[in-house]
């Protein structure tokens, strides 16, 4: 934390001297809280958005309807195509399962962000086991809010941030609307999305249903998901507010399996493995009461739960082993069953006081939280031979059998402190205590392997700053620390054989952004910074002369690097209506993660497992997207350009690949999509669209497990057609 402390000394020192030479420039009121962008399509999150402070953060939002992209599809890489520095995942063409991150964190299934719905956490277990097997679909969502590495003072100790999925809502006034959305595509896709709102008077309503089929780019890969939510609120009056919540979400999807990088070369959509499948129904709940005492006090209560099933039956033997009817049987081998189950419930509360101090309106955001999370683990069953979704098991049971139980407690609290007319300070603490407990056993012949419960205490210190150059531009920078918490699979062996180490520690992290955003004159959009996350005790394993696995705190890590988006507005200066809108944008980020220790007791120092010095896996050097939308009336039209740099699959950067395809070099690639849409004045709107244009061979992933293991493609060529209309 020192470092964080002399870091924002320097910053604000070099601010307040910056200020010091600008005599010329005066405000007559406090900063703008709502920062201008020239587009409502993407932006920053203002300084005081209801109960919660951004001030001082690197933040930024999308609102995925007013974009002209594929929404049918959740098609990560254009959702999130204008904020610098996202690494996707492109593995599951389904769209299902989002696997994002940034400065060389993990994109699998989100688990280094805090992913939310409307507010509130959706993942199975947010410290445990934080995957999130659940994504809203983007035909539902509003905006999606994200926050970079320093959201750990009100959201958690993620060191990625925050994901925040927002909702469509009821009419602000009394009325209804009405939406649909129909979507027709490449390989068997249907995409249906209905949704309704009412309000009357201090009623409000709304709710959707979604639904998407295909048969899927590649073969034995077809797949169903569905959504529905439900959202019912009541105003008592203008200080009193109440709003219930449900989502249900459920999906099976046939799971195509890795490829070598020979068959990749040869067919990259084919498939050998047609007999592996996944089910995951997911049920959100959440109860929300708002509290305006007064113009000074607001109070927000969220009362949430998740009741939800993971389960997977296949072939997981390496993909370079056939899935065949094997001679001794005259039968397919028989599969594996996997089966989780996750019971969660929390209660957050967050208030907000303002006071005046310096002559400025200042604010108090604070906060507090207790979580509960159950999983019920069972892995390993033997299942059927057959190749439909069966999860019937035999008389054995499963091998593996877990309870895994998380209690989660904080108390949180930021300050936004006005200071002259220019300078916004925002201080901030959070004290997390987290609880681990379990039971079970790893195999048939073993009894009870007790897990001894394990508590611990976080103090957590952060602070950010904006300096206002004017009312539309802004010197923004922020430290903040985090840490990771060590989940199930970390703290519970494999094997019987494995040694957990006794003195095992959290892994921690110091995140550091300094940057400069703002608009000008309308004809610009842009914020650039830079940053730093160092995170130390990274938890890994190693296997000893004996061939026993040992888990500890192994290694330490730096990313460091350059995130810009820029936007323009070429036509601004000519009349809107002869020459329409014209908004290139750029969305640039460079990042350089390395490992600055590991130690591997097994290794020989500067030997070529020595993974020291050497780039973290799955973190490219460099992504870059580009793209332009014209508009004219009610036509537009969108092209952007994805450019992701090589990255490696392994921590040893092995460049050649395995017979298994696990490990190897994941090469560069260049993929464009195209849309066009039309609005017309009845309240329709047409879209066409061509997903990976130049029809781009490419894959992102390579996979140990689920779902491959192997190499996995991405999509292909894909077109899409969809017809909506509001009423």
């Amino acid at each position: 934390m020192r470092r964080a402390i002399y870091t924002m000394v320097l910053c604000l020192s070099g601010i307040h001297a910056f200020g010091q030479k600008d005599t010329l420039l005066k405000f007559t009121t406090p900063p703008i809280e709502i920062r201008e962008v020239v587009l409502d399509e993407t932006g920053n999150l203002p300084a005081i958005d209801g109960v919660r402070i951004y001030g001082g953060k690197k933040s930024a939002f999308i609102s995925p309807e007013k974009l002209n992209i594929d929404l049918s599809s959740n098609n990560s890489r254009q959702l999130f195509g204008r904020i610098p520095g996202i690494m996707v995942w492109e593995s599951d063409g389904s769209g299902i399962q989002t696997g994002i991150a940034t400065r060389g964190l993990s994109p699998n299934r989100s688990w280094e962000f805090n992913i939310r719905q409307n507010g509130y956490d959706i993942a199975s277990d947010v410290f445990g086991y934080p995957e999130a097997y659940y994504t809203p679909p983007a035909d539902a969502v509003a905006k999606i809010e994200v926050l970079r590495g320093a959201s750990s003072l009100q959201y958690g100790p993620q060191f990625g941030g925050m994901i925040n999925y927002v909702f469509d809502s009821a009419p602000a006034i009394n009325g209804s609307k009405t939406k649909i959305r129909q979507t027709f595509g490449s390989y068997g896709l249907f995409n249906n999305f209905v949704s309704t709102g009412l309000r009357k008077n201090k009623f409000s309503f709304y709710s959707f249903y979604h639904r998407r089929s295909s048969d899927g780019w590649r073969e034995n890969s077809t797949y169903t998901t569905q959504t529905g939510f439900i959202s019912v609120g009541y105003d008592f009056n203008e200080k009193v507010k109440v709003k219930a919540e449900y989502t249900h979400s459920d999906m099976l999807s046939q799971q195509a399996g890795g490829l070598t990088d020979v068959q990749f070369q040869d067919n990259s959509q084919q498939s050998s493995r047609a007999r592996n499948w996944m089910s995951i129904p997911w049920n959100l709940m959440n109860v929300q009461l708002d509290i305006n005492a007064s113009e000074k006090f607001q109070l927000e209560i969220k009362t949430f739960g998740l009741l939800a099933t993971r389960s997977s039956v296949g072939f997981l033997d390496p993909i370079n082993t056939a899935d065949v009817i094997l001679s001794t049987t005259n039968d397919y081998a028989i599969r594996r069953l996997d089966k989780d189950k996750y019971q969660n419930i929390g209660t957050e509360l967050r208030g907000k006081y303002e006071f005046k101090l310096f002559g400025n309106k200042q604010t108090l955001a604070f906060g507090a939280r207790a979580y509960q999370a159950k999983t019920f683990r069972h892995q390993k069953g033997n299942g059927t031979t057959g190749s439909d979704f069966n999860m019937n098991i035999d008389s054995l049971g499963y091998k593996v059998n877990y309870v895994f139980g998380t209690k989660n407690y904080a108390l949180f609290a930021e300050q936004a402190l006005y200071v002259g007319k220019r300078i916004l300070l925002v201080p901030g603490v959070r004290l997390e205590q987290i609880v681990s407990s379990g039971s079970g056993s790893v195999n048939y012949a073993n009894g009870e392997i007790p897990f001894q419960e394990r508590a611990i205490s976080k103090l957590l210190f952060g602070i950010g700053t904006e300096f206002h150059l004017n009312e539309k531009n802004e010197i923004y920078a922020n430290a903040s620390q985090a840490f990771r918490p060590m989940t199930f699979s970390e703290l519970i062996p494999s094997a019987t054989t494995d040694v957990i180490d006794p003195n095992l520690k959290d892994s921690e992290a110091l995140n550091i952004d300094l940057g400069v955003r703002g608009s000008w004159k309308n004809y610009v959009s842009y914020d650039a910074s830079v940053y730093q996350m160092n995170i130390q005790d990274r938890i890994g394993t190693y296997k000893d002369s004996l061939s026993i696995r040992h888990v500890t705190n192994i290694g330490a890590s730096l990313s460091k690097g350059v995130e810009v988006y820029l936007e323009l507005n070429v036509l601004n200066n000519f009349k809107q209506g002869n020459f329409g809108s014209l908004h290139p944008f750029a969305s640039i980020a460079y990042n350089e993660a390395t490992y600055t220790s590991w130690n591997d007791p097994t290794v020989v120092s500067g030997s070529s497992s020595d993974i020291t010095n050497k780039t973290v896996e799955n973190a490219p050097r460099r992504i870059q997207r580009y793209g332009l939308t014209y508009k004219l009336k009610g036509f537009s039209a969108t092209y952007q350009l994805n450019k992701v740099s090589e990255a490696f699959a392994d921590a040893t950067n092995s460049i050649v690949p395995s017979a298994d395809a696990k490990s190897g070099l994941i090469p560069a690639y260049s993929v464009s999509d195209l849309s066009f849409a039309y609005s017309g004045k009845e309240n329709y709107t047409l879209q066409l669209g061509v997903n990976n244009l130049f029809d781009e061979s490419y894959f992102t992933r390579r996979s140990g497990g689920y779902p491959g293991p192997g190499l996995l493609p991405s999509n292909g060529r894909t077109f899409f057609f969809t017809f909506g209309i509001q009423i």
